[in-house]
């Protein structure tokens, strides 16, 4: 029997005591999540450990413990396998790959294990990294190399360098990477939480105590946590790869790869350049979605076939009409404005629906976003790849998209469906904007409107 499973066979069995001062340690935290040293030996259930002592014994791979105990049996078996492994590791050293696998079984696994064994119901805790290949070069120098998210708030993230020289570079890069646990402005009446970090470095046993200890303060604050509707940091990817969304510090990034066939037939990149550029006037700036400012570069980019476009302001996405009816007006004038802005240049959007506005909480309006299909008035969407999913048989005038096509689309995707009853002053201005009559600088003056856009200077 080798030595590593002679000292689990031990301390399962409770027949020695922990004289080891770090065995200690790892007690006291583990006892912290309701489990108690059995006769001063492993920390597992204090009436489940002898599991351990009989398989280890014996080199058995089935259970030997009674239905009831079995969940109770695998967490003091898991706990201890895991800490065994920890223990038996030889670190590799050399690459920041290397460094990434070592606090990978440290501080993840010991993660996932607690969450998996010690929490009922889903993980409190989401995790990723930043792996290479998954974006571009600028969204990886902005994301550390570790994130772990909690109801959307990132609450723990890590550096990793490869040489223990490098650690000052380690910990310089965690106080400039999102630094902030969730983008300003979407809770901007709650105070954000401090953020844990880790830069890779110490003995393999300190991170082990460390991990259990942070997972222990994750779980507190997720008792009591708001829900952050956008991830810090979080990477998504459309189901076949080819969008992948990040929300960065000040921004939200969009990339679109293989350009030419999966998007250019909407609109040719130098279309998108010129919308952004025009929206970008100072009159239009707060009515629609902006392309910012990164690394001096502003409006979309085309690289290597990947189309990249950073947005601001960074907002709460809506999934369907305000709760509130008496927030509809506003919301409604929102995405008004943003078409008031589009056909002032000679542009329309050819998306207009729910899941392309997004609700600044800090100034409790609504904004148009997502510009990616928009095109020059009167263009001819009469054949392939028309019509967008979302078009009604009545969006087109005579095979072409027009102004009044982006209001009736308005019409049919913000005010009809809707889960209470629009009054009579919505359901008259639904009529006028499908039977176009109005344009969209008319319609923010009707007066359903009126009294919001008033009030809103």
């Amino acid at each position: 029997m080798s030595t590593r499973k002679a000292l689990l066979l031990e301390l399962a069995a409770g027949q020695v005591r922990m004289t080891d001062q770090l065995m200690k340690r790892i007690g006291v935290v583990v006892a912290s999540y309701g489990m108690r040293p059995a006769r001063g030996g492993w920390p597992g259930e204090r009436d489940r450990n002898g599991r351990l002592f009989l398989q280890h014994a014996a080199g058995l791979h089935w259970p030997l413990v009674s239905t009831a105990a079995a969940h109770a049996a695998a967490t003091a078996e898991a706990l201890a396998t895991h800490v065994g492994l920890v223990m038996d590791l030889d670190p590799y050293t050399g690459s920041e790959m290397y460094t990434a696998r070592n606090t990978g079984i440290v501080v993840e696994d010991t993660l996932r294990l607690i969450n998996k064994y010690r929490w009922s119901g889903p993980p409190i805790t989401q995790m990723d990294r930043n792996k290479a290949g998954t974006s571009t070069a600028t969204t990886e120098r902005k994301r550390p190399d570790f994130l772990c998210w909690v109801k959307g708030a990132l609450m723990f993230k890590g550096e990793e360098k490869a040489l223990s020289s490098e650690l000052h570079l380690a910990i310089s890069e965690l106080t400039s990477k999102m630094s902030t646990v969730w983008a300003k402005g979407l809770l901007p009446h709650l105070q954000p939480p401090c953020m844990l970090a880790f830069a890779a470095a110490g003995t393999i046993l300190q991170a082990l105590l460390c991990s259990c200890n942070i997972s222990r303060l994750l779980a507190g604050y997720a008792s009591q946590a708001p829900l952050v509707p956008l991830e810090m940091g979080r990477l998504v990817s459309s189901d076949d790869g080819m969008r992948t969304y990040c929300l960065l510090p000040g921004c939200f990034r969009k990339v679109i790869r293989e350009f030419a066939s999966e998007h250019a037939q909407y609109g040719s990149f130098e279309l998108l350049q010129c919308v952004y550029r025009q929206m970008a006037q100072k009159k239009h700036r707060s009515k629609i979605i902006q392309a910012c400012d990164i690394d001096g570069h502003i409006g979309p980019r085309l690289l290597d076939n990947t189309y990249t476009v950073h947005l601001a302001p960074v907002g709460d996405p809506c999934s369907g009409p305000p709760a509130d009816p008496l927030d509809l007006p506003c919301a409604v004038a929102g995405v008004l404005g943003g078409l008031a802005a589009l056909h002032s240049e000679g542009f329309v959007h050819r998306d207009v629906r729910w899941a392309n506005v997004i609700f600044l909480p800090a100034e409790k309006r609504w904004l148009l976003i997502d510009l990616d299909h928009a095109g020059r008035s009167g263009c001819d969407c009469s054949g392939e790849p028309y019509p967008l999913r979302f078009w009604s048989k009545r969006t087109l005038d005579d095979g072409k998209y027009t102004f009044r096509s982006d209001l009736r689309m308005a019409a049919e995707q913000l005010l009809c469906g809707l889960p209470y009853d629009l009054d009579d002053g919505g359901i008259n201005l639904r009529m006028q904007l499908l039977e176009g009559q109005l344009t969209a600088t008319q319609a923010l003056e009707h007066a359903w409107l009126a009294q919001y856009t008033s009030s809103s200077g």
